[in-house]
């Protein structure tokens, strides 16, 4: 699904979707409550985003899709704004385009949607189950300095306080509902 407010740039993915193969474009939306209303009745696989829209923006989306156990679509997000990335990769997206989007790289989102598509469709279902919480899990604070010392909080060593930082956050990603991949 493409959802974008500006026609010629859902025309322009919908084109180089075509051109990649095995991708079926099931619906556009053009702003962030239509995009919703279509997200629910149609379920696709995957939801091409653009993140500055009218009445929601693609973040609002994305959150109220995570939100929405039924919606349980994948996001890439497609952006003429580099600064929104990090944010993109909070809601758990596939990948982030910039536009005017690369053939080539639009290909790597696609092959990538495609393996987290293929994935959460061979779950079994206990491991599919909802978390409590989609908040990712609090990081403990420590000061470090560049000389190895710890600062006012005690005598941690440099690797102990930089540790605390190293450790990979587990995102949720909804369950899907279909086998097939419908975009």
């Amino acid at each position: 699904m493409l959802v974008d407010d500006e026609q010629l740039a859902r025309d322009e993915l919908g084109y180089l979707l075509g051109q990649v193969g095995g991708v079926e474009v099931i619906g556009q939306a053009g702003n962030g409550v239509e995009a919703l209303t279509t997200i629910e009745r149609l379920q696709p696989d995957v939801v091409f985003l653009d993140v500055q829209m009218p009445g929601l923006t693609g973040f609002e989306v994305a959150r109220r899709m995570v939100q929405n156990a039924r919606a349980a679509s994948h996001i890439i997000f497609v952006t003429a704004y580099d600064q929104h990335a990090i944010e993109a990769f909070e809601v758990n997206a596939v990948d982030y385009l910039l536009k005017p989007v690369d053939q080539a790289r639009l290909e790597v989102a696609v092959e990538r949607a495609r393996r987290r598509v293929r994935r959460a469709s061979d779950r079994p279902a206990a491991a599919t189950a909802a978390p409590t919480s989609t908040t990712p899990t609090s990081r403990r604070s420590s000061s470090w300095s560049p000389n190895g010392r710890a600062g006012a909080s005690g005598s941690r060593s440099r690797s102990a306080s930089a540790s605390c930082w190293c450790r990979r956050r587990k995102l949720f990603t909804p369950p899907l509902r279909t086998k097939g991949l419908r975009w």
